[in-house]
């Protein structure tokens, strides 16, 4: 069994902690969050690069169907694009495509 296989067994609960990491696309698959032109409207920032390494922690876990959802939050208090203070991922799509790493 390897590490994935493992992380993946373990369900979330709140208070976890995880590391966001971003592609070199930057762009975050498993991100379930307002497209750009809204992150615009409410006078955010676009920029998925300084989300890299961003240590977060989960505020709620709600199970769906086809899929666990987590509510994440910045550990520094600060908001993502400088416009939402939380943000949600697809935890298994987030896991598999590595973008985001449970941290100790």
């Amino acid at each position: 069994m390897g590490f994935s296989a493992l992380a993946q067994d373990k369900k979330p609960v709140i208070g976890d902690r995880f590391v966001l990491h971003v592609s070199e696309y930057h762009h975050l698959e498993s991100l379930l969050a307002p497209q750009k032109n809204f992150i615009l409207k409410k006078n955010g920032v676009v920029n998925f690069k300084s989300l890299h390494g961003v240590p977060l922690y989960v505020s709620a876990v709600k199970t769906k169907k086809a899929y666990t959802r987590l509510i994440l939050k910045r550990l520094d208090g600060r908001k993502f694009f400088n416009a939402f203070s939380s943000i949600s991922v697809n935890y298994e799509q987030a896991l598999e495509l590595g973008e985001i790493q449970q941290k100790n």
